[in-house]
């Protein structure tokens, strides 16, 4: 029974700090060494990979692997990104890069990248703690309504605007459907 208690509770210590803490970022072998933050889309740019991390030495090297969320471990990528150019940050030690990513499927995936610095250190197979979603945006660019601040006396609304829907991979709208 006591050791039952002892348990229980160093599986709750563990859970709570866990959750205090958070996941540790990925690290190189040693204190030094490329450590990756964050790798994920923005919305507002469909088809972009946008990889956070910092290093003692500049960042030389960036790939980003991707693998369908549902897919199981050791299936084959569904594709890479190399071309990483930095998009904010002071220097090459610590920022934000992006790259463009061109996968042959829409839907959700992991990702993974490889980290390099001018010293050598890497970090291979870092996990982002978010899946990237690649999928067709909608936007309304020129949305319209008359009257623009609805009352109980102006309940009848008038909506105008374009539908944009850009596809992430080529970065341009597909073509209308047929009907």
């Amino acid at each position: 029974m006591r050791r039952s208690i002892f348990l229980t509770a160093a599986t709750a210590t563990a859970l709570s700090a866990s959750l205090f803490t958070g996941l540790a970022p990925a690290r190189a072998d040693g204190a030094a060494g490329p450590v990756l933050t964050d790798a994920d889309g923005w919305y507002s740019q469909p088809g972009v990979l946008f990889v956070t991390a910092h290093s003692d030495s500049p960042i030389t090297r960036i790939t980003a692997h991707f693998t369908p969320v549902d897919a199981p471990d050791g299936a084959p990528e569904a594709g890479s990104a190399e071309d990483f150019t930095q998009y904010l940050g002071q220097d090459a030690r610590s920022g934000t890069w992006r790259a463009p990513v061109h996968l042959a499927d829409l839907g959700d995936y992991r990702v993974t990248v490889d980290l390099q610095d001018a010293s050598g250190a890497t970090v291979a197979g870092a996990v982002s703690p978010y899946p990237l979603e690649y999928r067709t945006t909608v936007t309304i660019p020129d949305l319209t309504a008359t009257p623009s601040v609805p009352d109980y006396l102006h309940q009848e609304v008038t909506v105008g605007g374009t539908v944009v829907a850009k596809d992430p991979g080529t970065r341009t709208p597909p073509p209308p459907p047929t009907a």
